[in-house]
């Protein structure tokens, strides 16, 4: 019998168990620094954003279940992302190989939806994250500097085109045109450094980072803003968190201007542009692809505020940085919450 499976469900699998290692891999921070880089770098990094990447380019072709290597691609890459946990925690060196093969997997599940995208914004922008993180792992380079790699190549790049595709019209950005993912010729410009042997390909990646933000027209944070809180209700309080968030996650990446060691560069990577970014667009997402409804109370916008700041604190203050991380998550559970099941789809 021909596979059948709905995208959504892949992704709540693939939700549901990088939550279940990531918040462990978040308390194991302070004193099991390989039980956190594993659980964190690979859950955060690359198993959450693999699932919401099978939902997000599906939805631009339809919500129909796949069937045959439509459902098994994505479903296989889910699978393979979250193997490589495991076999990095049992200290096998396949991991790199496991999170290669979803990430290539992926990449296949973008093809197949991408052949049936009838929009006017560049397709082949969706094939760069997946392909881009393969690259970027593709090294004989030790555990620290792969997930700085996995973040500035695969999830932080894949943050871009999300958020350029959804979000940016907010900000009168046109994401039709072909200069708006300038981002990414950064990022690939980065990625070239990296492959070369050059040490200094981060703050690249980070001035990519950068121009993302002007691309977004980021100027005009502060009037949608003001909007929102004239707007009030729901409506005007989603703008108000949009655009702190995008405000705050700036101020974290300016620390990509100052010298930082390769630590400290995974920990602003990952908490100030991937996490702020996660924070972002949870609310809006999430309940689409789980299919719950969430208790939505969008102001003030204090969790992502709180995780920019523990961003900008971890080179200087770690554990100022890790409470700031975790008063963050506890607010954003608490604004957040869910409220229960929405139908059986």
């Amino acid at each position: 019998m021909m596979l059948e499976l709905k995208l959504s469900r892949i992704s709540t699998l693939g939700i549901a168990l990088s939550i279940v290692l990531v918040l462990p891999g978040l308390l194991a921070a302070p004193r099991l620094a390989t039980l956190h880089m594993g659980l964190v770098g690979l859950g955060a990094g690359l198993l959450f954003p693999t699932s919401m990447y099978v939902t997000f380019t599906g939805s631009l072709k339809s919500g129909l279940p796949r069937r045959g290597m439509e459902a098994a691609a994505p479903l296989v890459s889910v699978l393979m992302a979250a193997a490589s946990i495991p076999l990095y925690l049992a200290g096998h060196p396949e991991w790199r190989l496991s999170a290669i093969s979803g990430l290539l997997l992926l990449a296949l599940h973008v093809w197949f939806q991408a052949r049936g995208w009838r929009r006017r914004e560049p397709r082949v922008v969706l094939l760069y994250p997946p392909l881009a993180g393969v690259a970027g792992l593709v090294c004989g380079c030790g555990v620290v500097e792969s997930m700085l790699r996995l973040g500035l190549f695969y999830a932080a790049p894949m943050v871009i085109v999300v958020s350029l595709l959804t979000v940016s019209r907010n900000y009168g950005v046109d994401p039709s045109k072909l200069w708006v993912y300038s981002p990414l010729a950064v990022n690939a410009a980065s990625l070239v450094l990296a492959t070369a042997g050059y040490s200094w390909y981060p703050i690249v990646a980070g001035l990519g980072l950068l121009l993302y933000f002007a691309v977004l027209r980021i100027w005009r944070a502060t009037s949608l803003v003001a909007r929102g809180l004239r707007l009030g209700g729901p409506g005007g309080g989603a703008l108000v968190y949009m655009g702190m968030s995008h405000i705050s996650s700036l101020a974290s990446q300016l620390l990509w201007l100052a010298p930082l060691d390769l630590l400290s560069m995974v920990h602003v990577a990952y908490i100030g542009f991937i996490g702020v970014h996660i924070f972002l667009h949870a609310p809006l997402m999430l309940p689409q692809v789980v299919r719950v409804r969430l208790a939505k109370v969008y102001v003030p916008p204090l969790p992502p505020i709180l995780l920019a700041m523990a961003a900008v604190a971890r080179p200087w203050l770690p554990s100022a940085s890790y409470a700031l991380m975790v008063a963050s998550l506890a607010l954003l559970l608490a604004q957040f919450r869910p409220l229960g099941l929405v139908g059986r789809g």
